[in-house]
C-alpha cells in the first residue's frame, strides 16, 4: 500500500517534473518518457522502492534513469519512441531535421504528400507529432505534440487510440514519406540515418 502513496507522490513532485523539463526539453516526448519512469517504478521491487524513498536517494536515482532513458539507445524508451524518428520545425524559417529535412521547400514537398498521396488519418496523426499546424476552428497555431497528448486529444468516452498505435502509424507514414522523396530525388540517400535506412 505504501508503494501506491510513494509512486502517486513522486508522480506529482514538482522537483522531479522540473528536472523531467530539462533532461527532456522536447515536449513530444516528456509525456511517454515519464509514463516509462513510472512503469519501471511500478514494477520495482516493493522494500527496494521503500529503501529508495526513506533514505532520500530516490529523487537521484530517478534522474539518473530518466537520463539514461532518454539518451541510451539501448534503453526501452528510445526503442519504443526515438528510434527511426526524426524532427519537422516549421516556423518559416531554416529547417533542420536530423540531417535529412533541411529547408522549407522539402517541408512543402512532404505536404503535398501528405495531402496526396498518405489516408487523411494517417497524414493527421503525421501532422499531429511533427509538424506546427493550424486549428481550422480558432486559427490558432499548434504545436508539435506528444503521442499521449495525440492519444488524449482523439478519446471519445472510453474510445480511444493507443498512443503505441500513433506511434506505429507515424513510424509508418515517416517510411512512406521517406520513400517517395527518395523516388522524386528530393533528399540525398547519404542523408538518411542508418537505422531508418534499415526500414526502408
Amino acid at each position: 500500500m505504501r508503494k501506491h502513496k510513494i509512486i502517486t507522490e513522486l508522480y506529482n513532485d514538482s522537483e522531479l517534473n522540473s528536472g523531467l523539463n530539462k533532461i527532456c526539453p522536447d515536449v513530444r516526448y516528456r509525456d511517454d518518457l515519464k509514463q516509462e519512469l513510472f512503469l519501471i517504478l511500478t514494477e520495482m521491487d516493493e522494500e527496494k522502492l521503500i529503501k529508495m524513498y526513506d533514505d532520500n536517494y530516490i529523487i537521484g536515482w530517478i534522474f539518473r534513469t530518466l537520463k539514461n532513458q532518454y539518451h541510451s539507445k539501448s534503453s526501452p524508451f528510445y526503442t519504443k519512441y526515438k528510434k527511426n524518428m526524426i524532427f519537422i520545425d516549421t516556423d518559416f524559417d531554416i529547417k533542420e531535421v536530423d540531417n535529412l529535412l533541411e529547408d522549407f521547400e522539402l517541408v512543402e514537398e512532404i505536404d503535398k504528400i501528405l495531402d496526396t498521396r498518405i489516408r487523411w488519418f494517417e497524414s493527421h496523426l503525421f501532422r499531429s507529432y511533427y509538424l506546427n499546424t493550424i486549428d481550422i476552428d480558432s486559427g490558432e497555431l499548434l504545436k508539435p505534440m506528444s503521442l499521449r497528448k495525440i492519444e488524449e486529444m482523439h478519446k471519445l468516452g472510453s474510445l480511444k487510440i493507443d498512443h503505441v498505435s500513433v506511434h506505429l502509424k507515424v513510424k509508418d507514414t515517416l517510411i512512406k514519406v521517406v520513400k517517395i522523396l527518395l523516388e522524386q530525388n528530393k533528399i540525398d540517400r547519404k542523408k538518411i540515418d542508418k537505422e531508418l535506412w534499415n526500414l526502408l
